[in-house]
């Protein structure tokens, strides 16, 4: 019989949703729930080779469970509810792409938990792609020539786990670039900052990469437990910290430094000319290249000026 027969590790789900393939006394009990059995193999039969493990674990959850209790209509279904289950849990998320239409801006701010990256030296484009129904819930606008990243109710994520399966990649393209802040959890990426004034923060626990800060002036804020890392090179800069989290900018070689720093965290620059320190707390401070130092300090943390 079928059910000995997979007991005995011989038999699996027959090939045809056919209740012939079944041993009589086994075809009687069938007639109670004989749309679910056929619908649940006619899954089986007709699935694409893509989902042949999905399938795989549905049919042997319904063998499994309608071969111990085959008496009663509501097990069989439970058994075929589980495995619609597992096949549903199992099965790959889809990527879907979505096109934001937006006006010029030379500016990006983000707010949401997903990674961004921004390409300079382009079209003004932005796309996002991930699941449908997280990317149905961004938001992306201009507004006073900055590009906002946000979604729905402000911060939906909060009160919610952001599973792997949901990761968002939100690709930026714009001419040039002269601001960019980072409230949100995720990562940003940027390729340049190219402006006579710069202004770059972070104000949440993600991450923001700049590879080249080109400025007449730039002016760094820290205010959160994530990590700037900056590289290239500018004039004159203002460095900020008042958070956990480092500022990385020992490939940022400027002429000209401020750094203030309250807390626990670190700042790294190069300086050329003259740099000015104060800090108060168990934060470190570290200046390289041979500036005149200036250096004010409260606290257990160290600075390193020059040399």
């Amino acid at each position: 019989m079928f059910c000995a027969s997979r007991a005995s590790g011989r038999a699996a789900i027959p090939a045809s949703p056919s209740a012939a393939a079944f041993p009589m006394n086994e075809r009687r009990s069938m007639r109670r729930f004989s749309p679910w059995v056929t619908g649940a193999l006619s899954l089986v039969q007709t699935s694409t080779s893509r989902r042949t493990t999905q399938v795989r674990l549905l049919a042997e959850t319904i063998a499994l469970v309608y071969c111990s209790y085959n008496t009663v209509e509501i097990d069989m279904r439970i058994a075929i509810l589980a495995g619609l289950l597992l096949v549903t849990a199992s099965a790959p998320a889809s990527a879907a792409t979505r096109t934001f239409p937006v006006g010029p801006f030379d500016k990006v701010r983000s707010d949401v938990p997903f990674d961004v990256v921004v390409r300079t030296g382009g079209p003004i484009g932005v796309h996002a792609i991930g699941k449908d129904d997280v990317l149905a819930r961004l938001h992306v606008f201009v507004r006073n020539g900055e590009l906002v990243i946000d979604a729905d109710k402000g911060r939906w994520y909060q009160n919610i786990t952001i599973r792997k399966e949901d990761k968002v990649t939100i690709n930026v393209s714009v001419p040039r670039l002269s601001g960019v802040a980072l409230n949100g959890p995720g990562d940003m990426r940027v390729n340049a900052v190219r402006a006579p004034a710069v202004a770059i923060a972070l104000a949440g626990p993600g991450n923001l990469s700049i590879d080249q800060v080109e400025a007449g002036r730039a002016d760094v804020s820290l205010s959160g437990p994530g990590d700037i890392v900056l590289a290239g090179k500018s004039g004159s800069a203002r460095v900020t910290g008042r958070g956990p989290g480092d500022v990385r900018g020992a490939q940022w070689t400027v002429n000209d430094v401020s750094v203030d720093l309250i807390g626990p965290g670190n700042i790294a620059v190069t300086a050329l000319r003259t740099a000015n320190v104060k800090l108060m707390g168990p934060g470190d401070v570290n200046i390289g290249g041979r500036p005149r130092c200036q250096v004010s300090k409260t606290g257990p943390g160290s600075v390193r000026c020059g040399g």
